[in-house]
This record gives C-alpha cells, structure tokens and sequence, in this order.
C-alpha cells in the first residue's frame, strides 16, 4: 500500500488499517502516517515484537515504497 495512491484516488482519511498476518506493511504505515490513521485492525497477526526487529521493518516499508 502506498499513502500516495490513497490521496491520488482522492480518498481521505483517517484511515482505518486491516492487517492480515503480514501486518508489518500495517504496523509500518501507522508508524509513518499515525496522523492519517484512526484505528487498527490485526487479524490473525504475527507478534508485535517482531515488528521491533529492523530488517522486519526495512521490509514492510519497502513493501509501501517508504523509505522513511
């Protein structure tokens, strides 16, 4: 997902996030847009703790094209 595309469709937000299992590529847009976000949904999720470990995060943002 990409927050450029969201705003290119003319959505707007807060957004509510859904992650399903891979929910990195969740937890990494709410970390770098936690303004635009208004809750977070995880199903089925892995542990949080693993999103901590950062070649788990340099993965989930290069899944969003962040480099942030």
């Amino acid at each position: 997902m990409n927050f450029h595309l969201l705003k290119e469709a003319g959505e707007q937000g807060p957004y509510i996030m859904v992650g399903h299992h891979m929910a990195d590529i969740s937890c990494a847009f709410c970390h770098d847009h936690s303004d635009a976000v208004s809750g977070v949904i995880l199903v089925d999720a892995r542990p949080e703790k693993l999103f901590s470990i950062p070649e788990i995060q340099q993965q989930a943002r290069a899944s969003l094209g962040s480099r942030a």
